[in-house]
């Protein structure tokens, strides 16, 4: 789910969308007291070798007052258990949420209590193509045995008459072992409430009380595994998912979405249907002898060049008023004020290509990034974003002209290989498509020479096309030169040894969509030979960073996901100083399985020249855990690569 700024006329629709909350408690005037034996822990006697548990976690939710407490007390046992007391509150999606009564303390085996201070910090936290902002605090004096606890209020705005209408989630596994845990939902009222669960243990399951509100305890449950390329942290551990219906309970699964659909086609063609604007944008815009796929591309450099209010740094109230930004009522407004929202720019070029008589369609879309579809959740809050669908020429292109830089033809990984509903007269499910590793290509390319006291210099070229070319210009839009400059020598400095001094000498343009993002450097590699009797070593391999081993860990939880399909390429020339002559160089290798390729070449054309290359491609994003092993493995001989060496002669000057 991207955190964005949402149009005014979206409020009340996307107003109280509720994201990974922490949950809350209402505060009592004390703490709870704490029973002796936990004081004297030395482990976890349900999980031993823990570094740390949760003794007591507490979640009360009021979706009538918009209210969200949470409370929680934690054990530490080592010295590795003590990084739980930084604590860090993350942003919330809900427009206007706060964060107040921050409390904590810590409290040593002996008893000696050492309270919170209330300082806490904003910290910019970067999420997507958005800088959020997390409250963080670390709680006092926490040593092996001390046990931690705070708690805090989050509020926020509530719609008349219904409260929270759009629902609650509940995160009730932590990555923590948990002893117990208690979570109540007073629901919003006007509305029938339902739920849904995932990966609750048996016998724990939410409950319906006397008095209206929704109960769960669990206890004794282990923590969640976190994992590099993992589906998102919504989709694993046990949760409980809470959505309204509204007066009217739909009798079927299949009769909600088909009336959402029906409802979302309907208001996307009515704030389309602007006739007169549309012919007379077009009549600038395209020839009558233009092909389909030049009218595409013309109407989507138009909408493309529209001022994008979804990407612009956040803007206070004074601000806004000062702007005078007009409101957004229809695909005229857009266009004749210049602007506009991710969604309704995607709207308005649908209208534009429908005006040209090409089949374009909205398509509400799932992004993966946060959550899959379920489609027995039957809230409409699981789509919160619009990518547009063309027929050409009997195939389905899938677009994304609202978010800026991004290519023709491409659209963003998050919203590929995910579940949408086309908005059409007869609303359906389609799945996206997965892209292909052709989509996201990353080329090193360097030039250097051997000098004679064993240093390597030269120029590095940086390719980035596709997908990295797009996530690195939304990254850096809002940068300034120097923060800029940083960043892309940063990208580099991760791939070539530590030792190494780069200079980012240009880059060639920071807000095309059509070109790749090439970076050019000036780089020195002190002491790249080693000697070997009367020979010395030459490593093969300048981009010692790019192929790791993203997998560490002997055992996996978690499913292997992938973001999108990639391909790398590096080809590294190497001239030698007159003072060196090969003698002999690595074999090429091919490796391959039943998801990737991967390939080294080493060979020189002249006795002073060497050339090296690697190329990656990895072509399927989603592996089940029981291949973790062999694809552990497979990247382990791909990150061996990094030691293939050259043998060189030293000769008299």
């Amino acid at each position: 789910m991207r955190f964005r700024v949402i149009p005014a006329l979206l409020w009340c629709v996307l107003f109280l969308v509720s994201s990974l909350a922490m949950p809350s408690r209402a505060h009592a005037d004390d703490w709870l007291p704490i029973p002796p034996e936990d004081l004297t822990m030395k482990d976890n006697p349900k999980h031993p070798g823990d570094h740390a548990m949760i003794l007591w976690r507490e979640v009360v939710d009021d979706d009538v007052e918009g209210r969200e407490s949470y409370y929680v007390r934690i054990k530490i046992f080592d010295d590795r258990g003590k990084g739980n007391a930084d604590v860090e509150i993350r942003p919330y999606a809900v427009p206007g949420s706060e964060i107040s009564n921050i409390q904590g303390r810590t409290i040593h085996p002996g008893g000696a209590i050492v309270p919170f201070d209330g300082k806490f910090y904003d910290k910019q936290i970067k999420y997507r193509y958005e800088s959020l902002t997390a409250k963080t605090f670390t709680l006092p004096d926490v040593t092996p045995g001390s046990i931690i606890e705070y708690r805090y209020t989050r509020t926020w705005e509530t719609l008349p008459g219904f409260g929270s209408y759009y629902g609650t989630y509940w995160r009730v596994q932590d990555k923590l072992f948990q002893r117990k845990a208690h979570f109540s939902l007073n629901p919003s009222g006007g509305a029938t409430l339902r739920w849904s669960t995932a990966g609750l243990a048996a016998g724990h399951a939410p409950v319906l009380q006397k008095n209206g509100k929704i109960a769960l305890d669990i206890e004794d449950t282990p923590g969640y595994e976190m994992e590099p390329r993992m589906p998102p942290e919504t989709e694993i551990g046990g949760r409980v998912t809470f959505f309204y219906l509204g007066s009217d309970d739909p009798k079927t699964v299949d009769g909600y979405w088909k009336e959402a659909g029906q409802n979302w086609t309907k208001w996307a063609d009515e704030y389309m249907n602007r006739g007169g604007a549309i012919k007379r944008e077009l009549a600038s815009l395209i020839n009558p002898s233009d092909t389909h796929s030049v009218k595409l591309q013309k109407i989507y450099d138009r909408v493309q060049s529209l001022r994008n209010l979804s990407f612009e740094p956040g803007k206070t109230d004074k601000e806004l008023k000062h702007e005078k930004r007009k409101e957004l009522n229809n695909i005229e407004d857009v266009l004749r004020n210049g602007y506009g929202w991710h969604d309704e720019i995607n709207s308005a070029f649908v209208a534009l290509a429908r005006g040209a008589g090409l089949d374009a369609t909205l398509v509400e879309v799932t992004e993966r990034d946060d959550a899959f579809f379920d489609k027995n959740l039957l809230s409409t809050r699981q789509f919160e974003w619009k990518i547009v669908r063309v027929r050409e020429e009997g195939k389905d292109l899938y677009l994304d002209p609202g978010i800026p830089f991004c290519p023709f033809g491409l659209t963003a990984w998050e919203n590929t290989s995910t579940v949408g509903m086309l908005l059409d007269k007869n609303p359906s499910f389609i799945l996206i498509p997965s892209s292909t590793a052709d989509a996201a290509v990353i080329t090193r390319r360097a030039d250097l020479t051997l000098q004679k006291d064993g240093s390597v210099q030269g120029t590095v070229d940086v390719t980035l096309s596709g997908m990295p070319a797009l996530n690195y210009r939304l990254d850096e839009r809002n940068q300034d030169d120097v923060a800029r400059k940083k960043d892309m020598e940063d990208l580099l400095r991760q791939w070539v040894p530590a030792s190494a001094t780069v200079e980012l000498q240009k880059v060639n343009d920071w807000k095309s969509s059509k070109l790749p993002l090439v970076a050019t450097y000036q780089v020195t590699i002190p002491g790249y030979v080693s000697a070997a009797g009367s020979r010395v070593i030459l490593p093969m391999t300048v981009f010692v960073g790019a192929y790791g081993n993203p997998f560490v860990s002997k055992q996996r939880s978690n499913p292997i996901l992938f973001s999108f399909a990639y391909a790398d390429a590096d080809d590294v020339t190497i001239h030698l100083a007159p003072e060196f002559k090969i003698d002999s160089l690595p074999k090429g290798r091919s490796l391959k399985n039943g998801v990737s390729e991967f390939s080294t070449d080493c060979n020189s054309d002249s006795p002073n020249v060497l050339h090296a290359t690697r190329r990656f491609r990895l072509n399927q994003i989603s592996i089940d855990a029981k291949y973790y092993a062999a694809l552990r493995a497979y990247f382990g001989q791909i990150e061996a690569t990094d030691d293939e060496q050259a043998l060189l002669k030293v000769t008299a000057n």
